[in-house]
């Protein structure tokens, strides 16, 4: 059981992502993927102390400024910007096929990990990625074909497909960019909140510098 841990932990992951999924693109049609992104990432991170305190877990504070500078990275590419055109994709094109996208970021993750990192590639993880290729560009292909009415908008699909790419592109980076910064015997817990920490004060900086707090949080204190 134990051996096999990390691999019933990624297909948790999967089965939750799936659920999530749904419920960030109903709640990105009512208020917007930009501020769902500042809500989301403020909730994880007060959900994610309170983890610490339950497990009795203590907080990253002593944790080397490398480890810090890396996650904090991760949480930057992969949590703000990717995750941005994440809801983005699920309000153009749905969560079906934004998530069929998704499936490119494993891929992405192993090129950037075997170009940047120097890990090596066997001949089965080179089909795998080349069969993943070929299945997602089959389906988008067949939905851009003249005899699909592809939500009646070929700008917003084409545009959605875009969002889609830089979501698993941002999902890749932030996978890799974690890699120095979680290793050794580092807490996943206390990694996963350096990246939501980090991601949270970049983005509400950038947010409040833009003069768009307030705004935000009119927005979601309307919402019934």
């Amino acid at each position: 059981m134990t051996a096999h841990l990390g691999e019933l932990a990624a297909l948790t992951t999967a089965l939750l992502f799936s659920f999530s999924s749904s419920l960030f693109t109903l709640a990105g049609r009512r208020i917007g993927s930009v501020i769902l992104n500042r809500l989301r990432l403020v909730l994880a991170v007060g959900w994610l102390l309170l983890a610490h305190a339950v497990l009795r877990l203590p907080l990253p504070l002593q944790a080397s400024s490398e480890r810090w500078f890396w996650l904090g990275l991760s949480g930057i590419v992969g949590l703000v910007l990717g995750d941005a055109f994440l809801f983005q994709a699920f309000i153009n094109i749905g969560p079906r096929l934004t998530m069929l996208l998704m499936a490119l970021a494993p891929a992405a993750a192993v090129l950037a990990a075997w170009l940047f990192l120097g890990e090596a590639l066997n001949g089965m993880q080179i089909l795998g990625i080349l069969l993943t290729l070929a299945g997602v560009g089959w389906v988008v292909q067949e939905r851009i074909g003249p005899k699909h009415d592809f939500l009646g908008d070929r700008k917003l699909y084409l545009r959605g497909l875009l969002y889609g790419l830089g979501a698993a592109a941002g999902q890749a980076g932030g996978l890799v960019l974690a890699t120095p910064g979680a290793g050794g015997d580092f807490p996943a817990l206390s990694a996963t909140l350096i990246r939501m920490l980090s991601a949270t004060v970049v983005l509400w900086l950038f947010t409040l510098l833009r003069g768009q707090g307030g705004e935000t949080v009119r927005k979601v204190a309307a919402q019934p």
